[in-house]
């Protein structure tokens, strides 16, 4: 038995115990001698189970920390871009996750093409050129995908 039948004849068994809790009891006429109805109803269910979906739906994860290259293991938001790139807003920058290596941007002091603050909250798309805006702690960044520069737009209370 795999773990995926396991876990359903487990969720099958508290769903049962959960109904004798309330005390709901199936109709005489369903009932038969020695559990065998419930027996039958548990490899009925079983067996649609198994094979209700294909084995190439399962979902794999794979776990990245800063020992990986993200600037902290704190993730405020994470957005994926049209390319399929993952970006993660941490309290440390902004991640840009390429699905080989990790590029991380972060506020510099005097420098206007940088972040506002390196404590990102949010991720947009522009929908009509696909750059990003990024929300943080200070204010609203916009980051051009062509330069890999960012441009201030709004800080906290002002428009910039």
């Amino acid at each position: 038995m795999n773990e995926k039948q396991l876990a359903f004849l487990q969720a099958v068994f508290v769903y049962f115990i959960n109904l004798k809790m309330l005390n709901l009891t199936i109709h005489n006429s369903l009932k038969c001698k020695n559990g065998a109805f419930l027996f039958a109803f548990l490899i009925l269910l079983i067996s649609v189970q198994t094979f209700a979906q294909p084995e190439d739906h399962y979902f794999y994860f794979n776990h990245y920390t800063n020992n990986d290259g993200l600037s902290s293991n704190r993730i405020n938001c994470i957005y994926e871009d049209e390319e399929g790139f993952m970006w993660f807003g941490t309290d440390d920058g902004l991640n840009l996750y390429n699905g080989v290596e990790t590029t991380t941007f972060k506020h510099r002091d005097k420098d206007l093409t940088s972040l506002f603050n390196h404590d990102v909250q949010c991720i947009a798309s522009d929908p009509v050129t696909g750059n990003l805006w990024i929300g943080t702690r200070s204010g609203v960044s916009y980051f051009d995908k062509s330069t890999y520069k960012f441009s201030r737009k709004f800080q906290t209370g002002l428009l910039v």
